[in-house]
C-alpha cells in the first residue's frame, strides 16, 4: 500500500489522498491528532512577519497542520444514524480518501508537503516529504483590530495610542509580531513601534492591548490642530493591515473621517501644546446664584478665571453658558489641512457647580460651531466627588442647543421626560453615572435626538455606569463606537465593548436584561464588521447575552448576509434563571448566513448554551447552504455548544422528502469538523438531549462530553449551580477545564493572571496558583497588573470581586501588616493593604454601586459605612469583615447587611 497523490481541496481544510489498497472504515484511521507526533501532518510555509530590533520585518511562518478525522458522506435520510466514510473506489486498486485538517491551508501557502506515520491507515507505512498539490482558494486572514481610545480628545503634551488586536494565528500568547503607530499634522510625522502586549490603564482598567506614547514635541514638533494617528498591524502570518489602507495619511476632512465606523479609520487627536487652541474657554455654571442673561464676560481662559466671575454674573444653566460662548465669537484658525471656524467653542469647558443643573429653556443663537473637538460639560474638578455631586438633569422640554459635538465628564446625568440635548451628533461620556430622572426612570427620551451622517459612529462611553433608565447604550441616536470599563443594565451596542460589567436584574429592576451587541441591522451601521467584545463580565444575564446583527449580502459583498472578523475574547457569561429559551448567542441559527474569519476565544459560558456554528436555513429547500469559513474557536468553556448541519431531524421540514434531514447542508462543515477549533470544553449541561446537535470532531485538545458534566469551578452560581448569580468560575483542582490551552490572543485572564501553555479553557486561570498561594478572588479584576495573593495559612485578600469602580484600596482586617497588590479590583489604581486588627476604613469610594466611602470595623465594633449614595439610598451600610468573606454587592433599601450579605 502507498500514497499515490495528495492534494488540498479548494476549501483549504480537506486533504484528499489517493492510496492503493482496499476499502477502509472509520476504525481503520488512527490519526491521533493530539499526539506529540500526529499520524498525518501537512507542512507548509506562509509569508508574514517576525520581530527584529524592536520592529516587525518580513519573515515566514512554518506550519504543521495535523489531519484530525476521516470525513463521512452527507447523511442518508434512509439510515441517518449510520455514518458512511467518504472513500471512493477509483478502480485499478486505487481509492480516494478525504481527511479533515485541523487548520486551513491558504492559497498563498508554499512548499506544501505531507508526513505520515506508520499505521495512520490500516496497512499503510510511514513516509515523509510527500508533495501536496495546493488547490486552496482561501485567502489568509488579516488581523482584526479596533481603537481602544476616545476619538477627538485634547492632548496638551504626550498622548497614548492604544489598539486592541486579535489574529487567527497568534504566536504563543502574542496576537501579532508588532504594531507601528504614527501621528502626523500633514507635514511632520512621529512614529513608534511596539512588539508586545502591554497593560493600558488610561481608562481605569488594565486592558491588554498594543499601545505607545507619542510625544509631539520631540525633534520636529507637530503643529497644533487635528492630528491624524494610524496603526499598521503586522501579523505572524499574512499581510499587514492598516487603519490607512490607501497609505496616503490624508488630512482631508479629519473631523468627519475620524467618525468612521470601520476598523480602518484613523484616530484623531486635538493637539494643543500651548493650551490656547482648544483649552482656553471656561464657563462656570452656578444654578443657585447665576443669571439667565448671557454675556461674553462669563467666559474666561481658565477655571479659576471663570470662578472669579461674581456669582450673580455666572450663567445659571448650560444653554446660557453656550450662548455666552456664542457671544464671545472666538475664531478657530485653520490648521493641519482643516478650515477655520467662527464662533468656535471647540474644547470649551462648561463646568457645573455641585448640585443640580439643567440645560435651561433659552435658545442658543444659530451659528455656533464645534468644528473639530467637542464642547465638554463637566463637574467641578475642585469638588471632592464631582461625579456624585454635580448632577445634570433633563427638563420638561428639549433645549435648543447648537453644539453638534458635545461630551460629558465627571457628572451624574439624569435622563428622561425630555431629550437632554438637541444637536449633539458626536461626543463621549467619561466617568459619568447615567440614570433615569426621578419619576421618569422608564422614559425612553433620548440623550440626544439629532440625525447623523450615514455610516458614521457618534458616541463613546468610558469609565461610566448607565443604569436605572428607560434607554441604554443601544439607541440609533447614540450609535456607539467604544464602550470601555463601564457598567450597564440594558443592551449596549458598540464596535468595541471592553472590560465592562453587566448589572443584573437583582441590582436594577428597570433593566431589560440584555447585555451587549452590534448595532441593529436596520440601521446603516447594522452588523458592522471588525467588532470586539472583550474582557467583559456578563454574569447574571437572564436572556441572550450577545445580540449579533448581520449586514445584508449586498452590503457585505457575500452570497448570504455576513458576520465577518468579529472577536469575542476573554469574557465570562453566566445565565441566571429564568432562562427562557435563549442561548448566550447564535451564529447561523434561524437563517442562512456567511460567517468568515471570526474569533471566539477564552470565554466561560455557564448556565446556557451557545449556538455556534449553526447552518440552519429557515426554509427547507436545497438551494440554501450557509457559509462558515475560517472561524477560530479556541480555549472556551461551554455548558453546551450546539451546532446544526445535515443530520438533524426538524419537524418543520418533514415534507421536504428527506424526513426532516438536510443532506445538502455541508457549507458549514469546516466548523462541524472542528477546523480552527482547539482547547474547548463542552460539558453538555444545557441540553436535555446531549446526543443532539453535536460536532463530528470537536477540535484539538477539546472535549465534547457524552453525559452532562459539571465544569469543576470554585462557585457555580448559574442555573446549573446555586442560581444566585455572581459565581466564581475559576477552575478547581481536578477540573476538566485544566490543561487545554496551547496559545491565545491574550496573555492574561480576566483577573489579570498570566496565561501559559497548559492554562485552562475559559476566562480564568485556576484557583490555587502555586505552592500555598491562592489568587485573590478578584472576579472583576480587569485592572490587575499582578495577582493579589493569599496563603493557605490564613492570609485573606480584600475581596474586591465586584470592585469595578474601585478607585482606592479595599481594606480587610488581618493579624499582620502585609501588602496585597490590589490589582484585581477592576479600577483600583493603588495598592490594597491588609492591615492589622483595628484598622477600620475601607475607602472603596466607588465599590460597584457606592459613591462615597464604605467603612469596615476594626475589632468587633460595627462602624457605619457612609454609603449615602449607594444605589440611590441615603441609608448607611454596616459591614463586618470576616476572614475570607467580603460583601459581594452593596445593600439596596433601608435594611442593614453584614459582610456576609449579597445584593439579591
Amino acid at each position: 500500500m502507498a500514497i499515490i497523490s495528495a492534494a488540498v481541496e479548494s476549501n483549504g481544510w480537506v486533504l484528499q489522498l489517493v492510496v492503493s489498497g482496499g476499502a477502509g472504515g472509520f476504525s481503520d484511521y488512527a490519526l491521533d491528532p493530539d499526539a506529540a507526533t500526529p499520524a498525518v501532518v501537512v507542512r507548509s510555509a506562509h509569508a508574514g512577519f517576525v520581530q527584529a530590533g524592536g520592529v516587525a520585518v518580513p519573515g515566514s511562518m512554518a506550519r504543521a497542520i495535523p489531519a484530525t478525522t476521516a470525513l463521512r458522506l452527507p447523511v442518508n435520510p434512509a439510515s441517518p444514524n449510520t455514518p458512511v466514510i467518504d472513500e471512493t473506489d477509483l478502480g485499478g486498486g486505487q481509492r480516494r480518501v478525504r481527511l479533515a485538517l485541523a487548520n486551513h491551508v491558504y492559497a498563498t501557502d508554499t512548499g506544501v508537503t505531507l508526513d505520515v506515520r506508520a499505521g495512520w491507515r490500516s496497512g499503510e507505512g510511514a513516509a515523509t516529504g510527500i508533495a501536496v498539490t495546493n488547490g486552496s482558494t482561501l485567502a489568509a486572514p488579516v488581523p482584526i483590530f479596533r481603537w481602544a481610545e476616545l476619538q477627538f480628545r485634547v492632548a496638551t503634551g504626550s498622548f497614548r495610542l492604544s489598539l486592541i488586536v486579535a489574529s487567527h494565528h497568534p504566536n504563543g500568547f502574542q496576537p501579532v509580531a508588532g504594531v507601528k503607530f504614527t501621528a502626523t499634522d500633514g507635514v511632520g510625522m512621529k512614529t513608534a513601534w511596539t512588539t508586545a502586549l502591554g497593560t493600558e490603564t488610561s481608562y481605569g482598567d488594565a486592558l491588554r492591548c498594543y499601545h505607545v506614547d507619542i510625544d509631539p514635541a520631540t525633534a520636529t514638533a507637530l503643529t497644533a490642530g487635528l492630528l491624524r494617528c494610524d496603526a499598521e498591524v503586522y501579523p505572524w502570518l499574512g499581510a499587514m493591515r492598516s487603519t490607512d489602507p490607501a497609505g496616503t495619511r490624508s488630512m482631508t476632512d479629519l473631523r468627519i473621517v475620524g467618525r468612521g465606523s470601520g476598523a480602518e479609520t484613523p484616530l484623531v487627536v486635538g493637539h494643543d501644546p500651548a493650551g490656547d487652541r482648544y483649552s482656553s474657554q471656561w464657563v462656570y455654571v452656578d444654578a443657585a446664584n447665576g443669571t439667565t442673561l448671557a454675556s461674553a464676560a462669563m467666559v474666561a481662559t481658565s477655571l479659576a478665571g471663570a470662578k472669579a466671575v461674581s456669582p450673580a454674573s455666572r450663567p445659571a444653566n448650560v444653554t446660557t453658558a453656550m450662548q455666552a460662548l456664542y457671544l464671545q465669537n472666538r475664531t478657530l484658525p485653520a490648521a493641519n489641512g482643516g478650515s477655520s471656524f467662527s464662533r468656535s467653542c471647540d474644547g470649551a469647558r462648561i463646568v457645573l457647580a455641585p448640585g443640580v443643573s439643567v440645560y435651561g429653556t433659552a435658545t442658543v443663537t444659530s451659528g455656533q460651531n464645534t468644528g473639530e473637538i467637542p464642547l465638554i460639560i463637566q463637574g467641578d474638578p475642585d469638588d471632592s466627588d464631582p461625579r456624585a455631586n454635580c448632577i445634570l438633569r433633563s427638563g420638561t422640554s428639549a433645549p435648543t442647543t447648537r453644539a453638534s459635538r458635545a461630551s460629558w465628564k465627571d457628572l451624574t446625568i439624569e435622563i428622561g421626560q425630555a431629550t437632554l440635548q438637541t444637536s449633539a451628533v458626536f461626543g463621549w461620556i467619561d466617568n459619568c453615572t447615567v440614570r433615569g430622572k426621578a419619576g421618569f426612570e422608564t422614559s425612553t427620551s433620548s440623550l440626544t435626538n439629532t440625525g447623523h451622517t450615514a455610516g458614521t459612529q457618534a458616541f463613546s462611553v468610558v469609565n461610566s455606569r448607565w443604569w436605572r433608565a428607560g434607554i441604554g447604550m443601544d439607541t440609533s441616536q447614540l450609535r456607539m463606537g467604544l464602550i470601555r470599563n463601564c457598567e450597564f443594565s440594558r443592551l449596549a451596542r458598540g464596535f468595541a465593548i471592553l472590560t465592562s460589567r453587566f448589572i443584573g436584574l437583582e441590582d436594577d429592576t428597570v433593566s431589560n436584561q440584555s447585555a451587549i451587541g452590534h448595532l441593529p441591522v436596520t440601521s446603516d451601521l447594522g452588523g458592522r464588521e471588525d467588532v470586539f467584545f472583550a474582557y467583559n463580565d456578563l454574569r447574571g444575564v437572564r436572556t441572550r447575552a450577545i445580540q449579533l446583527s448581520f449586514p445584508s449580502a449586498a452590503l457585505a459583498g457575500t452570497i448570504w448576509p455576513s458576520y465577518r472578523r468579529n472577536v469575542i475574547l476573554g469574557n465570562v457569561f453566566e445565565m441566571q434563571a429564568p432562562t427562557g429559551t435563549q442561548p448566550f448567542f447564535a451564529v447561523g441559527e434561524g437563517g442562512v448566513t456567511s460567517a468568515h474569519y471570526n474569533i471566539i476565544e477564552n470565554n466561560s459560558f455557564f448556565g446556557e448554551r451557545v449556538n455556534a456554528w449553526y447552518n440552519d436555513p429557515g426554509a427547507c429547500d436545497s438551494s440554501q447552504n450557509g457559509d462558515l469559513i475560517c472561524n477560530r474557536q479556541a480555549n472556551n468553556a461551554y455548558d453546551r455548544n450546539a451546532t446544526k448541519h445535515d443530520n438533524f431531524l426538524d419537524g418543520a421540514c418533514a415534507g421536504n422528502g428527506f424526513g426532516g434531514y438536510r443532506p445538502w447542508l455541508t457549507g458549514g462543515w469546516s466548523a462541524y469538523m472542528g477546523v480552527m477549533h482547539e482547547g474547548n470544553w463542552d460539558g453538555g449541561r444545557a441540553a436535555s438531549d446531549i446526543g443532539a446537535f453535536r460536532y463530528w470532531f470537536r477540535g484539538l485538545r477539546s472535549v465534547q462530553t457524552t453525559v452532562a458534566t459539571a465544569p469543576g469551578v470554585v462557585d457555580d452560581r448559574s442555573v446549573f449551580g446555586s442560581n444566585n448569580g455572581g459565581g466564581d468560575y475559576r477552575p478547581s483542582a481536578g477540573s476538566p477545564l485544566l490543561g487545554r490551552m496551547a496559545g491565545s490572543n491574550t496573555d492574561r485572564d480576566l483577573n489579570g493572571n498570566v496565561r501559559a501553555v497548559g492554562s485552562p479553557a475559559g476566562a480564568f486561570e485556576a484557583a490555587g496558583m502555586g505552592l500555598g498561594l491562592e489568587p485573590a478572588p478578584g472576579r472583576h479584576g480587569l485592572a490587575s497588573t499582578a495577582p493579589g495573593l493569599s496563603t493557605a495559612a490564613g492570609l485573606v485578600p480584600a475581596d474586591a470581586r465586584h470592585g469595578h469602580l474601585v478607585r482606592s484600596p479595599a481594606v480587610a482586617a488581618l493579624t499582620l501588616l502585609a501588602p496585597a497588590e490590589g490589582s484585581h479590583a477592576s479600577r483600583t489604581s493603588t495598592t490594597a493593604l491588609l492591615l492589622s486588627v483595628g484598622v477600620a476604613p475601607a475607602p472603596a469610594a466607588h465599590l460597584l454601586l457606592t459613591r462615597s466611602p464604605t467603612l469596615e470595623p476594626g475589632g468587633a465594633v460595627l462602624v457605619p459605612g457612609q454609603a449615602t449614595h449607594a444605589m440611590g439610598t441615603a441609608t448607611a451600610l454596616l459591614s463586618l469583615p470576616v476572614a475570607g468573606v467580603g460583601a459581594r454587592r452593596l445593600a439596596v433599601g433601608p435594611e442593614l447587611r453584614t459582610g456576609f450579605a449579597r445584593l439579591g
